[in-house]
């Protein structure tokens, strides 16, 4: 959280030691399965039968709110539009760009996990170190497990500051258009970052944390795995709500703005058709994954707290939302009655003038 607050043009160092720090162990990952694959063969079957769901179905099929969520989080680059040189040439191809690799990886990084590793044996948590240590133990390679878990884990600081450095630009956003008190609009006099929304956002952040660890519904203890299963499921659930409507509003705001070209604007292609398939698709990819996130995980020793702990911190967070809202829109309502007045009472004394 601290590191935000010195501003990306050194945060910056930090993302692109990150993104190295994120792609070397997917680069070792499918090093370590295809020699796997070479020397030993497949630890799983890759067969037909053996690819379908089996067992506990539903289970198996709530895996596709994570593997949506896994392609989330291009907007963010959007929410630093200003800080990026040329944002409208850099961001379309950035995206085109990750959005391939990233599908590359993640298919040839899990068909290498498998290889290396029977599924039974998986970890949710620490599968790729897993796999490159057991790989390599058996070429006679000995750490390279613990130094594809210190990669992950940098990656993964890294990955967490970039996120949320552009997270608080939108309560800064808000408070600059007033929809948040404008105290979260304040920079630091000295690095220009918006030292208020990330203190806010951080605070915020780590009392979920503690809730979702220490919150224990119908007696017993939240496990680490099931802590960290709400942890993550409830960022997908507040993620994706404002996904819903944002599929909805680009099909609501697409005639407004009439066809007319401005230079630089990439818009959806195949008119209204293109549209309405791609706004439809992911609306329904969206609603699905949210729908899914209430199947209690594999492994899951108290389903009720899970339960509680998704909803109530949810409804929470929701609720908060909806309350900036309607507190910004009742404030806008005022202040046009207030200026409507002013204008009433200005024509009435130029009137008396006249």
């Amino acid at each position: 959280m601290f590191l935000n607050l010195l501003g990306l043009e050194i945060l910056k160092r930090l993302h692109a030691v990150g993104s190295i720090a994120t792609w070397l162990p997917a680069s070792l990952l499918i090093v370590a399965g295809a020699a796997a694959l070479v020397t030993s063969g497949s630890a799983t079957s890759f067969s037909l039968p053996s690819l379908l769901p089996s067992g506990d179905v539903l289970t198996t099929i709530s895996l596709w709110s994570a593997m949506c969520f896994a392609f989330s989080g291009f907007e963010i680059g959007g929410f630093l539009g200003d800080e990026i040189k040329d944002a409208r040439r850099t961001l379309p191809r950035a995206t085109m760009i990750s959005g391939a690799l990233v599908t590359l990886i993640y298919i040839a990084g899990s068909a290498s996990v498998l290889i290396a590793v029977p599924a039974s044996a998986l970890q949710e948590r620490s599968g790729i170190a897993d796999a490159v240590d057991l790989i390599a133990r058996n070429l006679g390679l000995i750490g390279m497990g613990a130094v594809t878990g210190g990669l992950l884990a940098l990656g993964s600081f890294a990955g967490t500051n970039s996120w949320f450095g552009g997270a608080a630009r939108v309560p800064f956003a808000a408070g600059v258009d007033r929809a948040l008190p404008a105290w979260f609009a304040r920079l630091d006099p000295r690095r220009q970052t918006p030292r208020n929304a990330i203190l806010v956002q951080g605070v915020l952040a780590s009392l979920i944390f503690l809730v979702s660890v220490f919150l224990s519904v119908s007696g017993g203890q939240t496990t680490i795995q099931e802590a960290y299963d709400i942890m993550v499921n409830l960022t997908i659930l507040i993620y994706f709500v404002p996904y819903m409507y944002l599929f909805v509003t680009v099909v609501r705001l697409r005639p407004a703005a009439g066809e007319i070209e401005q230079p630089g604007v990439l818009r959806i292609p195949g008119g209204r058709l293109g549209l309405y398939l791609v706004a439809g698709s992911g609306f329904m990819a969206t609603a699905i994954s949210v729908a899914l996130l209430f199947v209690p995980p594999s492994g899951t020793e108290n389903a009720l707290n899970y339960e509680a702990n998704l909803i109530g911190q949810a409804l929470i967070v929701l609720a908060a939302g909806v309350s900036i809202y309607w507190y910004s829109a009742v404030r806008d309502e005022g202040r046009g009655a207030t200026d409507e007045g002013r204008g009433t009472k200005d024509e009435g004394r130029r009137a008396k003038n006249v």
